[in-house]
């Protein structure tokens, strides 16, 4: 669901000359509000969002379609595009949609003041008078989420809407940082939060919609703008106060119980599990990193980090050349890095897959001819999105918001009870970390980029550079005037900032 405030249309009717008289305002600032969406950040261009031809259709439809209303790529979005949707390695990827420099100072900008009372609009651009249900009954290809069929969730989140406005005025005042990829996470991280802010001031004051949809492995992803995906101590403004719960170590975890299901023995991880401090400080002495560093690289190795010195490789990428060599060589990294390997290669092939597909924990099916790698995580992340059914089950009315391998509550709960039941239904004995939630402070917004890295790993470990935000007021241009469809361009473009 867009959830795109009403208010945005009204800034560029406002700042874009000519948006008073655009045939589609709302498509057009749905489509600039999607690069407050971490989800639609594209995996290879930078400053680009994610879109497929399908979502592109249905959001502009045919006539006018998006490409009469971008006059061929000159008004809104800059397009790139594979031939056919393909690189030089062949990897598929939808093109990328950059807005162009007037629409991204633009969205900065109306981000940038303070937050008035708007009204949040639904897909068809009409008013949200109710909160949808918070999970949705359809999977993202169209299949029924039955898996979390009576499973209740709030869809309004209450947030600490001065936390946010705090954190907010952190991030705006920190964008001149020395490098580009400091200025980039502080950038995005402005966006989130201003985001973030700005729905809060809507129609559902105080609180936040959070709408939940499941993958093909059973995994529940929250859309749009949300706390599920921001960045830590984002979150942790907005929800001060309230406990958060993880499974310890958890796809570790998992790996190492469904091998020992399939009688291989893991005695390296479970000790990894079960000591994991330890474990980290001798990687981080021995390699010569940070303990944040150790943990992001063991993470790394069981998502599939290849061990390599090019700085295109993940854990060189992450660390360095000379750590990388360091981090080799050392006893404990032979030792996990071996045992990961044969545990997944044990589970791909002593995991039952009758009729040529595996139903993971959760019933969720994956046909066996997919890429390993895939057939893995499919199966890992069914434990997981079973373990969270469980958990939320025994948790009921305490429940705030679903992560992906943990949630958080109102109040604290009884941990033992709440291992009981998950083991009871799952099968797989987790331990959880648990805090209370504070009001961050400097030196958490730094450990913050660690943490956040975890929890998008997949992504980053494919190659995925995330968004980058370069300031450069040479590039900040006004928009050409137009008067209709197709669009007369104009000789010269006026190089006069409107801001």
């Amino acid at each position: 669901m867009a959830m795109v405030p009403s208010t945005l249309i009204k800034y560029l009717t406002n700042v874009i000359l000519g948006y008073d008289r655009e045939i589609k305002k709302f498509e057009v600032a749905t489509m600039l509000w999607m690069m407050v969406d971490p989800n639609r950040r594209h995996l290879k261009y930078k400053n680009s969002i994610n879109l497929s031809h399908e979502d592109l259709a249905k959001l502009f439809g045919k006539s006018p379609s998006f490409k009469d209303i971008n006059r061929g790529g000159f008004r809104y979005f800059s397009v790139s595009r594979f031939h056919n949707g393909k690189d030089a390695q062949g990897r598929s990827y939808n093109n990328g949609y950059e807005p162009k420099p007037w629409m991204l100072n633009a969205l900065t900008e109306f981000l940038n003041l303070p937050a008035e009372p708007t009204k949040l609009l639904n897909d068809d651009g009409k008013v949200i008078k109710k909160a949808p249900n918070a999970i949705d009954s359809k999977t993202k290809d169209g299949h029924s989420a039955h898996g979390w069929r009576g499973i209740d969730v709030p869809n309004l989140i209450k947030v600490n809407v001065s936390n946010l406005e705090r954190i907010k005025r952190f991030y705006l005042n920190n964008q001149q940082a020395e490098t580009d990829d400091e200025r980039a996470k502080n950038f995005y991280k402005f966006l989130a939060t201003a985001s973030l802010t700005t729905q809060a001031n809507s129609n559902f004051p105080g609180s936040l919609i959070h709408r939940y949809i499941q993958s093909r492995s059973g995994r529940l992803y929250a859309e749009g703008s949300n706390l599920q995906n921001c960045p830590k101590e984002i979150r942790n403004a907005a929800l001060e106060g309230c406990w958060d719960y993880d499974i310890n170590c958890c796809h570790f975890s998992i790996l190492e119980q469904m091998a020992k299901k399939l009688d291989f023995d893991c005695p390296v991880i479970r000790g990894y599990v079960k000591g994991k401090t330890a474990f980290r400080q001798a990687i981080a002495e021995g390699a010569g990193i940070s303990i944040a560093q150790a943990k992001l690289v063991l993470t790394a190795m069981i998502y599939g980090a290849r061990r390599g010195l090019l700085l295109t490789n993940a854990i060189p990428k992450a660390i360095g050349v000379e750590a990388s060599q360091k981090l080799y060589l050392l006893p404990s990294y032979k030792a996990i890095a071996s045992e990961i390997k044969k545990a997944k290669q044990a589970i791909l092939e002593r995991y039952p897959h009758p009729n040529g597909r595996y139903v993971n924990a959760f019933k969720m099916a994956i046909p066996i001819k997919e890429k390993n790698p895939s057939i893995l995580s499919h199966l890992m992340e069914g434990v997981e999105a079973a373990a969270l059914r469980s958990a939320i089950k025994y948790c009921k009315n305490e429940v705030v918001l679903l992560q992906h391998d943990g949630f958080v509550l109102r109040n604290q709960i009884d941990l033992i009870r709440l291992e009981e039941a998950v083991l009871r239904d799952t099968g797989y004995s987790f331990t959880y970390d648990y805090k209370q939630i504070s009001y961050p402070i400097q030196k958490e917004f730094e450990q913050s980029d660690a943490d956040d890295t975890e929890l998008n790993i997949e992504k980053i470990f494919n190659e995925n550079n995330g968004l980058e935000h370069k300031i450069d007021d040479a590039m900040v241009t006004m928009a050409p005037l137009y008067t209709d469809i197709p669009p007369v361009f104009p000789d010269e473009w006026i190089l006069e900032t409107p801001f």
